[in-house]
């Protein structure tokens, strides 16, 4: 397609009658040296790399398409830019006759290079093989002035994905050190100038956000004929647009979210998805973006239906955490799930069913004639990451966090009458509810935690089965290998958020203890235990998820502390959202007074939310081959 400016081009041919044909013209067959290779993950280049590229109606050259055809098959999809992207056959240059104006332009036409010459080097020149002698007066033939037609294919504009480093990135990475030592103050300025400007040229590439969402649960995500709209379809695209991506948007139905989530068929799911424990074990939830009550609803009048839960007809979403909640909260009711969340309203008032489970955020679009009798439960709201994306969810929360991504939430919930997921009767901070919830979330883990543990146990090897103690003095080995190795991540998490050591150890010793007391007292009643627990694996998918919220509640308490929360606030907001667990009261106090002891380690640079989303992107551009360390209707 040319180099960077190209459009200029005048193309005629003297003494003509007939129609021409255009078309772009590259450099064709030359082989493409990949020079500066640098060692990635699971991909580590023994030298140079060559790559044959053609001209039209196959991948675009490198010279002209600014590394199309390079770095593929390297590391994950979202971690490296730009990846070759084919020229496919419709959106190239096209072939097309038109007639030459019979007009002079210019008395003699210079010798120019020859058609597969850099196009760079002749533009806006007249281009013309003048007959027998340099210049003929008589009919010159049609010297037009012509452009190429490339369609969607702006010259000026490099379309790739997020897919590796660009050139500048790699040179400021890996040659900053030299380069400034060898070109002095104003290389390295210029050097400075070039990445700015290859990041400003680059702000494209990032590939398109894929959001999961259901788009039949008003106020969050409704999907019609007019198109899409809601609370979390619109949070997903203002968080695109401050990070310079596109969204697409991948439906799916809510008894298959944690199938499609775990395939990979998206990169977050935003549509109203409740936190719950079952689904952090499987992958990150990022900080609660809303809160809702979940009810029973039933006609107006008939409130008297509602005292006997048996034989009650009653309708859920399929699939959600509602059914959930359903099933343990009425469990002797005739429950029918139905698959369009948005046909509850219409069931429960032509008296098909006789109550209806919602939450009061869905409730607000439900006809007159409806009435909650009952609530059932308070349920937070939040992101559901898929796993392998761990980057992307730091990077929501610290969105969520900052100044301008909590300013447009609150926006939004006004806009769809959506309270906020703070603790409402209850004065505290956002940034310090956040670290409430994140230690609720772990907490909530425990009750899947002692099933897992207990399931392992029934399953141990037959002599372990009799042999008591064995058993327990094997169980006491692990426990003391799995303290320590938590009290070692724990420091090394501390050292990176520039956390005070002593007190974050002492806040990691109090959660591990109310976690032992809590697994102790469900053991000692089987009958507490959730079934769902055992059906996880305790190595591979328990502990991982405690890993995973312990490194975001260390970044959660790298932007709150010091905690300005009252010690009486943080307590009951504690107490609110633990409630189903019924910690004790000295556990409450300690996990409390570990939190107020938190501060800043000594000389470490307080750094705002707001500037941890460019801190990131920052970080990738100094060092782009490292990697990032790090439940439907109603209440879904």
């Amino acid at each position: 397609m040319g180099g960077a400016k190209h459009r200029g081009v005048v193309v005629g041919i003297a003494r003509g009658h007939h129609p021409e044909s255009e078309v772009a013209k590259g450099l064709g067959g030359a082989a493409l040296a990949v020079v500066d290779p640098q060692p990635v993950a699971a991909d580590p280049p023994a030298g140079l790399d060559f790559e044959l590229v053609t001209e039209k109606r196959r991948p675009a050259e490198l010279a002209h398409e600014w590394g199309r055809k390079l770095l593929k098959g390297i590391r994950e999809d979202d971690h490296l830019c730009p990846r070759s992207q084919p020229v496919k056959e419709l959106s190239r240059a096209l072939e097309w006759a038109h007639a030459g104006d019979h007009l002079l332009d210019q008395g003699q036409g210079d010798a120019v290079l020859i058609e597969d010459g850099e196009t760079l080097s002749h533009q806006h020149i007249v281009i013309g093989f003048v007959p027998r002698r340099a210049a003929e007066f008589g009919n010159p033939g049609p010297l037009g002035h012509v452009d190429p037609n490339f369609r969607d294919e702006n010259t000026f504009e490099v379309k790739a994905r997020d897919h590796g480093p660009t050139l500048a990135e790699a040179l400021w990475s890996d040659k900053r050190s030299q380069v400034g030592r060898a070109w002095g103050p104003q290389g390295r300025t210029l050097l400075a100038v070039v990445a700015v400007l290859a990041a400003v040229a680059f702000a494209g590439c990032a590939a398109p956000l894929r959001v999961g969402t259901s788009g039949d649960y008003p106020p969050f995500s409704v999907i019609g004929k007019t198109g899409s709209a809601g609370f979390e379809i619109e949070a997903a695209r203002a968080y695109a647009a401050a990070r310079g991506r596109t969204v697409q948007w991948v439906p799916f139905r809510w008894p298959e979210l944690e199938h499609d989530l775990l395939a990979g068929r998206f990169d977050v799911a935003m549509s109203g998805v409740t936190v719950r424990p079952e689904r952090l074990a499987r992958s990150l939830l990022t900080l609660a973006s809303s809160r809702t009550e979940a009810g029973l609803y039933l006609r107006r009048g008939t409130a008297a239906l509602a005292r006997h839960d048996e034989g009650l007809r009653l309708a859920v979403n399929r699939g959600g955490h509602l059914e959930r909640l359903a099933r343990l909260r009425l469990p002797a009711a005739a429950l029918r799930p139905i698959d369009d969340n948005r046909g509850l309203p219409h069931l429960l008032l032509s008296g098909e069913v006789d109550a209806i489970i919602a939450d009061d955020a869905e409730a607000q679009s439900f006809p007159p004639g409806l009435v909650r009798v009952r609530v059932l439960g308070s349920d937070r709201k939040a992101w559901w990451v898929a796993p392998g994306r761990e980057g992307l969810a730091a990077d929501l929360d610290d969105w969520l966090r900052s100044t301008s991504g909590a300013a447009r939430l609150i926006d939004l919930r006004r806009q769809f009458n959506l309270v906020s997921p703070t603790v409402s009767d209850v004065a505290i901070r956002p940034v310090d509810d956040f670290v409430i919830d994140l230690i609720a979330r772990r907490l909530a883990l425990m009750p899947l935690v002692a099933a897992a543990k207990r399931r392992a146990a029934q399953v141990g090897s037959p002599p372990a089965r009799h042999d008591a103690t064995a058993r327990g003095a094997d169980v006491t080995v692990r426990v003391a290998q799995r303290e320590a190795e938590v009290r070692a991540q724990g420091r090394r998490r501390s050292r990176q958020a520039c956390l005070d050591q002593q007190a974050y150890a002492r806040l990691v010793e109090v959660q591990m203890g109310v976690a032992r007391d809590l697994q102790q007292r469900m053991l000692e009643k089987p009958s507490t235990l959730p079934m769902q627990g055992a059906g996880f694996s305790l190595e591979a998918e328990l502990r991982p998820a405690i890993d995973r919220l312990d490194t975001q509640l260390v970044r959660a308490l790298s932007a709150a502390v010091p905690l300005r929360t009252s010690p009486a606030a943080l307590r009951q907001a504690l107490i609110a959202e633990t409630q189903a667990l019924a910690l004790q009261p000295a556990g409450l106090d300690q996990i409390v007074g570990a939190l107020l002891l938190l501060r800043r380690a000594e000389g470490c640079r307080s750094v705002r939310p707001d500037d941890a989303a460019s801190m990131q992107r920052r970080n990738r551009l100094v060092n782009p081959g490292r990697r990032l360390a790090r439940g439907g209707g109603g209440a879904r």
